[in-house]
């Protein structure tokens, strides 16, 4: 009777975290803790300092573009959705309360700039920067996803370039521009990777991913052995650098 009380409790501990993940991924509240816990990672390893307000905006920004990212209507989310279809339906099913969301965001935003006014240059920047992804280049009716294969890259600049200017960091030595190499490269095997629940759709709209130009177990496989790789180079790097300071 106790084990199958215990089996009861287990399951329901297990569909309550299920649950929570799968809320948090619909939300976008998965996407923006990942990105903050990078750049809390990133900011460390460069400064040997946290800043609230930084950390605080990525959050946020992160959050934001996410968000209008799915609220917009983008030709291959017209298709016959794939996997991504139930966070996209649950935002566009919810869009008033997303929508009063976004607006309590942007003046926790302005209310972080107004106090740490370093922060708007990197929030301006990464809002111009994305936009530009999100919507058709103005005169030019182009969408820069529609670029084949540059995804990734463009997504990993925008990061790189966000977390510097938010943390008003400038690489000098050559321990920083190798942290930032590897972090730079570990942001492009994880935008290839989560493209790969867009393949059908982004193939349908002629656009060119790794995702669906490479077989998926190879793929699969070959970002986890770069990720691994790059992982234990910066790890080694920190330790080495952290020898040198003995």
């Amino acid at each position: 009777m106790k084990l199958n009380n215990c089996n009861i409790e287990i399951n329901g501990l297990k569909s309550l975290c299920k649950s929570l993940v799968c809320y948090s991924i619909r939300t976008n509240l998965f996407t923006a803790s990942s990105v903050l816990a990078l750049y809390c990672f990133f900011q460390l390893i460069m400064s040997n300092e946290l800043f609230a307000a930084s950390a605080a905006t990525i959050f946020i920004l992160t959050w934001q573009i996410y968000t209008l990212d799915r609220i917009i209507i983008h030709p291959e989310d017209q298709q016959n959705f794939s996997g991504d279809i139930n966070r996209i339906r649950f935002i566009r099913r919810n869009k008033k309360i997303f929508t009063v969301c976004l607006i309590l965001s942007f003046l926790a935003e302005i209310v972080l700039i107004i106090f740490f006014p370093y922060l708007l240059i990197g929030v301006l920047f990464c809002f111009l920067y994305s936009i530009f992804y999100m919507i058709n280049i103005p005169f030019l009716n182009f969408r820069i996803k529609k670029i084949p294969f540059f995804k990734p890259f463009y997504i990993g600049i925008d990061m790189i370039a966000t977390f510097l200017l938010l943390a008003w960091i400038y690489p000098k030595t050559q321990y920083q521009w190798l942290t930032i190499f590897f972090i730079f490269i570990l942001l492009v095997m994880n935008v290839i990777l989560f493209d790969l629940k867009d393949t059908k759709n982004d193939l349908k709209e002629s656009i060119r991913t790794f995702a669906n130009s490479i077989n998926k177990t190879k793929l699969i496989f070959s970002c986890q052995v770069i990720s691994l790789i790059v992982a234990a180079a910066e790890l080694t790097q920190i330790k080495c650098y952290r020898k040198g300071l003995k």
